[in-house]
């Protein structure tokens, strides 16, 4: 038959070969026991499942490092939330057996995290498998979901929970393509950590069977059925040459031509600072706070986070380092600070706005990290989340200055890029968080299946917004950082360079692939595929892959070599420069 190709969402680089392997459907309330107990003995049964998931997914963190503990730990806080508790012992209070009101309660949760959109939406995904997991413990059978493959084989599912894919063997599952979904997503995160081949957003995948050979690219962005056996050799073999060589890099960022720019790692706690330590991360360019005390049910005392942020820093003793200040909604609830009570919480009381209201809380952060970081030769740097204007920006400063510490903002909102120039005036350096960023200016959830090939960083508008940033960083001789995961992506941190961003953090796993990759570009050529990104149409625009190294032209445009092209009409798609594969966009002729 002729090859079937399913475009859809790059996540993760490499490609991969093999069977493909469906995921199951999820449980059914109709094919559940029914109640045989009084309700305070169901409610009682419910409870013990719960905790028993809680702990199981808390030792499943210890196992992981980085953005994957730190989303185990937070699902394992998601399986404790009274709301959901209380709409269980509802259901059976109203005659329903423990598995079924959990399932009923899961059912109404999920519906309502979609419909608030944002951070909130994410957590559907979550939320559903741990619903799943507490049915199953509930009646003695396996979680629902991912089969045991007998070889190697490629994943295919409608979406897939953080938990879900932390616990797949890279060996046995080489790659995952899912129908939702996007590269920001929390399993897209997880696949990045692990290293498996990634592709989301593909649509339906129910009409292929079982054990039928697909060919998934995670570098393009596709699933192609039907290929020709010496086709899918060739494929392989390049993608085996760009993770070879991604492997053996070591050394600092830079370009080919020595622009140094420094690859820094995004960490959750000390355990996962050393982890990056040992490795090629120059410093740290996200420690994400509100992860060190995910499972506290009291504010830690200025002591305790003082001894947290000493043992991170001690990992890097002369190296970079940048806290993040509170960062607190759906997506990440912490007991000592009140939850939002807004309709999407990701728009509401989060970052630098809780100075308004509980200002004490940053304050004393504040004074632990001073603390911590008081025996260091330089002030360590630390960014509030979510400064979105002039005035916020002068108030973090003024309280990060005031304790010898340099001050910057994370760059989450339209309103701040624009604003760059003005924001970072009292500032030290800003940091650009493109996961928020993205979804935002694009107005779409990154877990919605319908608008998957919108939220993507490769948007012509989300540069353009980067770009502001960088050049206000350039006109004030400031850094400007990107530290969310469009620094992951090989080919976009490249085009990141080209804007202007003076350093790129990442999780750690990912430093190897993007150092190989930017050092094979010199920063002109950086330069003129990020001039070409941003002056994009993102729709008819073409994805066009190279095979055969070329040089890049002195003006970007579509006269380059290719080896196959297709037009994906009304999506901001990728084009791959002849020269060694440096992503850009250009529009479709």
């Amino acid at each position: 038959m002729s090859p079937q190709t399913y475009p859809g969402i790059p996540v993760v680089a490499g490609v991969a070969h093999g069977p493909a392997l469906p995921v199951g459907q999820p449980l059914d309330p109709a094919d559940l026991p029914k109640s045989t107990s009084t309700a305070d003995v169901e409610f009682a049964k419910f409870r013990r499942a719960a905790r028993k998931v809680a702990k199981r997914l808390e030792t499943q963190a210890l196992e992981h490092s980085g953005a994957t503990a730190e989303i185990l730990k937070s699902n394992a806080q998601l399986v404790r939330d009274p709301g959901w508790h209380r709409a269980v012992a509802a259901g059976i209070a109203a005659g329903d057996s423990a598995a079924a009101a959990t399932v009923l309660a899961t059912r109404y949760f999920v519906s309502s995290f979609q419909r608030a959109g944002g951070h909130t939406a994410e957590r559907a995904t979550d939320l559903q498998d741990l619903g799943n997991r507490v049915v199953a413990e509930l009646c003695d059978i396996p979680v629902p979901g991912i089969p045991e493959p007998e070889s190697p084989s490629i994943l295919l599912a409608r979406d897939l929970a953080p938990a879900d894919v932390a616990a797949l063997d890279p060996k046995l599952i080489t790659g995952i393509a899912l129908e939702s979904g996007g590269p920001n997503s929390h399993s897209a995160i997880v696949a990045r950590q692990l290293g498996i081949a990634c592709v989301m957003g593909l649509g339906d995948l129910s009409s292929i069977e079982p054990g039928t050979q697909v060919l998934i690219d995670g570098t393009v962005g596709e699933l192609v059925l039907g290929l020709a056996s010496t086709t899918v050799k060739k494929r392989l073999a390049a993608g085996k040459k760009l993770a070879k060589a991604s492997a053996g890099w070591k050394g600092r960022g830079q370009t080919k031509d020595g622009h140094h720019v420094p690859l820094l790692a995004n960490v959750s706690d000390a355990a996962a600072t050393r982890l990056a330590a040992s490795g090629q991360a120059e410093g740290i360019g996200l420690l994400r706070t509100e992860m060190c005390f995910l499972v506290n049910a009291l504010e830690p005392t200025t002591e305790q986070q003082t001894k947290e942020y000493r043992e991170a820093l001690a990992a890097f003793p002369d190296a970079p380092f940048i806290f993040r200040t509170w960062d607190v909604n759906s997506d990440k609830p912490l007991a000592f600070i009140p939850a939002d009570s807004a309709p999407n919480p990701s728009l509401g009381l989060r970052g630098i706005r809780l100075a308004k209201f509980a200002e004490e809380l940053i304050t004393d952060q504040l004074d632990a990290i001073r603390a911590a970081s008081v025996d260091r030769e330089h002030p360590v740097s630390v960014m509030a989340p979510m400064i979105s204007t002039v005035d916020e920006a002068e108030l973090f400063a003024a309280m990060c200055h005031k304790r010898d510490l340099r001050a910057g903002a994370t760059v989450e909102t339209p309103a701040a890029a624009l604003l760059a120039a003005q924001i970072l005036e009292p500032l030290d350096f800003l940091s650009i968080g493109t996961n928020d960023l993205t979804q935002y200016t694009l107005g779409a959830d990154r877990q919605a299946l319908e608008v998957a090939y919108l939220n993507d960083c490769w948007n012509p508008a989300v540069l353009r917004l980067a770009q502001m940033c960088c050049e206000a960083g350039r006109s004030a001789d400031k850094p400007v950082s990107v530290c969310g995961e469009a620094a992951a992506d090989p080919m976009l941190a490249c085009v990141l360079v080209g804007l202007g961003a003076t350093s790129l953090s990442m999780a750690t796993a990912a430093i190897q692939p993007v150092g190989a990759m930017l050092g094979r570009f010199t920063l002109a050529e950086c330069e003129a595929a990020a001039a070409a990104a941003t002056s994009a149409s993102p729709s008819g625009c073409r994805i066009q892959t190279a095979q055969v190294p070329a040089p890049l032209p002195e003006r970007p445009g579509p006269a380059l070599g290719y080896s196959h092209d297709r037009e994906i009409p009304g999506e901001c798609c990728r084009t791959v420069c002849s020269h060694h594969g440096l992503a850009r966009y250009h529009p479709g002729g």
